[in-house]
């Protein structure tokens, strides 16, 4: 007869293996500029204000990957960080008059002793530059994402959903953007996690176990 408090903790045992899945990951990727295939490290946009041999720059936006890091279930993790520096360029070299689109696009790796693999993601990216002239300088750095979008894949037969979370901020949550104030260069933090994907069959069998180990359990009493 089988035994139903067994059965019951190995589905325990199981549950909690998924949830305290620990894969090392890296993450790799840059910027695919006016439709191109080929993936930049950064992108540069508008004529600056002030010559060049003043030292006068572009504005910039640059992304680097995360190395070695821990994957965890229904756990927050950093895919990337993203630099923008905010310059005084004239209006009409904007980033959104100098490109006719610009999106990130990067690849998840991960990988344990039983298993590897990758997974692709990608996401708009938009610039919200202001005026110059007085008021509000600051400039907007936008992620665009679409998590309604079903994006699974398996680590050791197990499936997740991947979904991007934005950047975090000071109030432990995530935001699409940054701001960034003029004449400035900082970094911003971009977040995602894993989810794991219910499996129908094994809760059934979680809940019937259950049922019948409480069944017992009367019955002895």
């Amino acid at each position: 007869m089988l035994n139903l408090k067994m059965v019951l903790i190995l589905l325990l045992v199981n549950t909690y293996q998924v949830n305290a899945i620990g894969i090392t990951a890296n993450t790799n990727g840059g910027f695919l500029i006016n439709g191109s295939s080929e993936v930049e490290s950064s992108v540069q946009w508008g004529e600056s204000i002030i010559p060049s041999f003043l030292g006068g720059e572009q504005s910039s936006l640059a992304m680097i990957g995360i190395n070695s890091f821990p994957m965890h279930n229904n756990q927050p993790f950093k895919v990337a960080e993203l630099t923008y520096k905010n310059t005084d360029i004239k209006t009409d070299t904007s980033f959104s008059l100098s490109f006719s689109s610009v999106a990130l696009a990067m690849t998840l790796n991960y990988g344990d002793s039983n298993s590897s693999g990758s997974y692709d993601f990608s996401a708009g990216i938009e610039v919200i530059e202001t005026s110059n002239g007085g008021g509000d300088t600051d400039d907007r750095v936008s992620v665009i994402f679409d998590n309604s979008v079903s994006s699974v894949f398996s680590i050791n037969e197990t499936d997740y959903v991947f979904e991007l979370l934005g950047f975090s901020n000071s109030e432990s949550g995530f935001d699409q953007f940054f701001i960034q104030p003029e004449g400035s260069s900082s970094s911003a933090d971009l977040y995602a996690k894993i989810t794991a994907v219910p499996v129908p069959s094994a809760l059934w069998l979680f809940m019937t176990a259950l049922s019948g180990f409480i069944m017992t359990g009367n019955r002895k009493r």
